[in-house]
């Protein structure tokens, strides 16, 4: 017989005890494992596509993600975090809440690709962008749907299956870009494989779905304002972090060769992937933080204090490795030749990377204590020095290097100047206590070393003085006992807390 479900008070999660601290836990990892694994891939992803589309195709897949990307946040509306908090708080909800979901993501996912079209006559986009777009869209609606699928998984609580749907969605979309593309298919054949991708991972989502009760989603127009309400801040914050690369790509298409395009798409695949343990920790301390924040402000700021000193010994080497090893890099993931623009891009993006370390972190630490719109409104500085300063940046640098890709770059690096030094002014002034400067003096130090490594060992293979640099780096921070006690202490603890917590 079907479940039905269940309603869940105000304040409790469900069920309680060492199997949902068990539970949790087995989620969490699963988490973890799944990004471990998509990374990377995405990153063989990326060079597969590249070497075998070329730049100027290769940029014209990377402005129709972006424009769709952008466009389909305002499809999903924040629905998706709308509904895993409304479903964890009242599962009798669910079917309700879905359906109205699914119903709204498909009206405004259609009128969302005839808006991308029409903007993209407007803009000039060739006929290849615009089939993109068309392609692109389709995946978009199909994944916006299993996302509201997804948040109803979420709001029961079954984070394993959460992070299993998304393994196997990236591992599925993956496998068929890459078949395609080895293929000889070229772009149109990427496409197909990019709208099949986004489509399949229905299935499993609805087999879940079903496995906890849900059958039949019902579309209820009294949860209509309710849904788009509570997601409008989260749509706002969306939108911003969303327009700067569609603000970027747009000026670098229409300003700069097809092949710089691709060159900047590039770099910023790569960069993803330099920003990983940023994301990572800003993702598992957002709810730690909400929590303590209301139950215990002065452990907020000491776990702050300790996670931006881990910042400072993450994002340093980050940055560092950016500018010594974006040669080998960029020939590893992309072939010599047609990308050879991409490494003094990802040299210049060098203090980009440490400066989104924190900004990544001072924004979560703000959202989490509810000041999404006033860190949205900062973000949104980021626009500005974009829209203002992009097409001056990218004629100087093209006329100058023939890279106008690089302009983009320093346009980025104002903007988290500015977000960072905004950020240090909202948050409490405790939290930049407590061995900040210390930290920056000791990276400093292990930084140099790492630096003094790659050179000594220029001659050598590649992969060797990246390891060598790195040994350098870690032996000189565990000397000046950076990696000792509270920074680890912090983290570990507040990985105990979060289990806790739940």
């Amino acid at each position: 017989m079907m479940a039905t479900p269940e309603k869940v008070p105000a304040g409790e999660s469900g069920d309680s005890g060492p199997q949902d601290t068990a539970r949790i836990a087995r989620g969490m990892l699963a988490m973890v494992v799944s990004q471990l694994l998509t990374t990377p891939l995405s990153m063989v992803v990326s060079a597969v596509l590249a070497r075998r589309l070329g730049p100027k195709e290769f940029g014209a897949l990377y402005l129709a993600q972006t424009a769709v990307g952008l466009g389909f946040l305002v499809v999903d509306w924040g629905q998706t975090a709308a509904v895993a908090g409304m479903v964890a708080r009242d599962r009798s909800l669910a079917e309700r809440l879905l359906g109205t979901s699914l119903l709204l993501k498909v009206l405004f996912g259609i009128t969302a690709t005839f808006a991308l079209l029409g903007l993209g006559v407007l803009q000039g986009y060739s006929p290849i962008e615009r089939t993109a777009v068309v392609f692109l869209s389709v995946a978009g609606l199909a994944g916006a749907l299993q996302a509201s699928g997804t948040a109803v998984l979420r709001g029961y609580e079954k984070l394993e299956q959460t992070s299993a749907l998304g393994l196997v969605g990236n591992l599925l979309s993956s496998f068929l870009v890459i078949a395609f593309a080895l293929a000889g298919l070229g772009l149109d054949g990427v496409l197909w494989a990019c709208m099949l991708g986004g489509i399949l991972p229905l299935l499993p989502t609805a087999w879940f779905l079903g496995n906890i009760g849900i059958r039949l989603p019902r579309f209820d127009r009294t949860q209509v304002r309710t849904l788009l309400g509570h997601g409008s801040a989260f749509l706002f914050f969306g939108l911003v972090l969303a327009l700067q690369p569609y603000i970027d790509s747009g000026f670098l298409a229409r300003l700069a060769p097809g092949e710089v395009l691709g060159w900047h798409a590039a770099t910023r695949r790569i960069s993803g992937v330099l920003l990983f343990p940023a994301t990572s920790l800003g993702f598992t301390m957002y709810p730690t933080l909400a929590r303590l924040h209301r139950e215990a402000p002065q452990r907020e700021i000491e776990l702050m204090r300790g996670a931006l000193r881990l910042m400072v010994l993450a994002g340093v080497p980050a940055a560092i490795g950016a500018a010594l090893f974006a040669g080998p890099v960029v020939h590893v993931v992309y072939g010599g030749g047609r990308y050879e623009g991409a490494i003094l891009n990802l040299q210049f993006l060098a203090p980009w990377v440490l400066l989104v370390y924190f900004s990544i972190l001072i924004g979560n630490c703000l959202m989490a204590t509810n000041r999404v719109l006033v860190w949205s409104l900062v973000q949104a500085l980021c626009l500005v020095v974009s829209a203002v300063g992009d097409a001056p940046l990218i004629q100087f640098f093209q006329r100058r290097m023939g890279n106008g890709a690089l302009g983009v770059t320093v346009a980025g690096i104002i903007s988290e100047v500015l977000m960072v030094a905004f950020g240090a002014a909202l948050i409490p002034r405790a939290m930049l206590r407590g061995g900040l400067l210390k930290s920056f003096a000791q990276a400093a130090a292990a930084g140099a070393a790492m630096a003094g490594a790659a050179f000594a060992l220029g001659s050598a293979p590649s992969a060797v003085a990246m390891v060598a640099s790195m040994v350098a780096y870690l032996g000189v921070l565990w000397a000046l006992g950076a990696l000792r006690g509270k920074e680890l202490g912090d983290v570990v603890g507040m990985i105990r807390s979060r289990v806790r917590s739940q």
